[in-house]
């Protein structure tokens, strides 16, 4: 009799444990299903960087370009501060033919 009741004992908290251990489980699937949420705010973000590096790669490329511009009229200045310097330097009357056209 003595030993039925030890075995009941035992059950009841085995018992126990097993609920406690279901506890635990939801708790870690609730933790899973947040962890998924954050993943997918994650992804969602990573699109928005991936867009905005596009965006911005898109502004270089036209920065350069304007650089590529401006530097084409600092080569034009250039040539005619060359072209009044030496025309500058010509008997007066005479016009500097590289002017003319």
């Amino acid at each position: 009799m003595h030993g039925v009741l030890k075995v009941k004992k035992v059950i009841v908290e085995v018992q126990k444990v097993i609920v406690e251990v279901q506890k635990v489980i939801v708790e870690v699937q609730k933790v899973i299903v947040r962890v998924q949420k954050v993943i997918v705010e994650v992804q969602k973000v990573i699109v928005r960087v991936q867009k905005v590096i596009v965006e911005v790669q898109k502004v270089i490329v036209e920065v350069q370009k304007v650089i590529v511009e401006v530097q084409k009229v600092i080569v034009r200045v250039q040539k005619l501060i060359v072209e009044l310097l030496s025309e500058s330097q010509q008997p007066p009357g005479v016009i500097n033919p590289s002017l003319i056209a």
